[in-house]
């Protein structure tokens, strides 16, 4: 017998609900796919963000939109850490590694990670087993991650065709002064960018402030270039 459902992913066959995918804009979501694009699915809490990507991954393995290998990892297992971040690659690419085998029965990224932290340390590690991922199957492959709140993804590469590109998604939640937050992580997303010399970075920010309005909240601004170091 099915019934309402307010924990946790939703199960069609469990829950009663109206179908993930239609609550959001499939076609422009396979076109961003299609065209190797990242995208961010930004809503309040517990409206369906989960299982709308997980409804995503089994649509992109089960083959009508295409051949692809979609993993969902949810990276909020590395809060624990808090700055560790050593400890909190470990459990990033422990997750991501159980995903692949129960979602894919892929054994790889267990394979590669021990190397990929004693090769690449916990600031490489993540790329190194990625990129690898990607170029051991043609295949397109697309990863649904879920960071929580202080998680930091360094970078996310994209490999096309034996060609990689890197770029860095840093996410923070506003604390204090949104002019404050917005310093400090453009600071911590150029810093990343060098380290991983991704051709670009993305800082979002996200204001849980129930006292802004949605207009407020919501706009999109460019930082200009360091200047060249010497």
């Amino acid at each position: 017998m099915r019934f309402f459902n307010t924990e946790g992913p939703v199960r069609a066959e469990d829950h009663y609900c109206i179908p993930p995918l239609e609550r959001i804009d499939l076609d422009a979501v396979l076109e961003l796919v299609r065209g190797k694009h990242y995208f961010v699915l930004h809503a309040p809490r517990q409206t369906g963000k989960t299982s709308a990507l997980l409804a995503l991954r089994d649509l992109l393995n089960g083959g009508a939109a295409g051949d692809y290998r979609c993993v969902y990892a949810n990276f909020e297992v590395g809060q624990a850490a808090r700055e560790d971040t050593a400890r909190a690659m470990r459990a990033m690419l422990g997750e991501l590694a159980r995903r692949a085998r129960l979602t894919l029965g892929d054994e790889t990224p267990d394979g590669l990670r021990g190397a990929a932290l004693e090769t690449e340390g916990a600031d490489g590690a993540l790329i190194d087993v990625l990129s690898r991922w990607a170029q051991a199957d043609p295949r397109p492959r697309r990863a649904g991650v879920r960071l929580g709140p202080g998680a930091r993804g360094p970078a996310a590469p994209v490999a096309a065709r034996g060609r990689e590109r890197r770029f860095v998604v840093e996410c923070k939640v506003r604390r204090g002064g949104l002019e404050r937050t917005i310093r400090a992580g453009v600071e911590q997303t150029r810093s990343y960018v060098d380290r991983c010399r991704a051709e670009s970075g993305h800082l979002i920010v996200f204001d849980r402030s129930e006292a802004r309005t949605w207009e407020e909240k919501i706009f999109r601004r460019e930082a200009p270039a360091p200047t060249e170091r010497r």
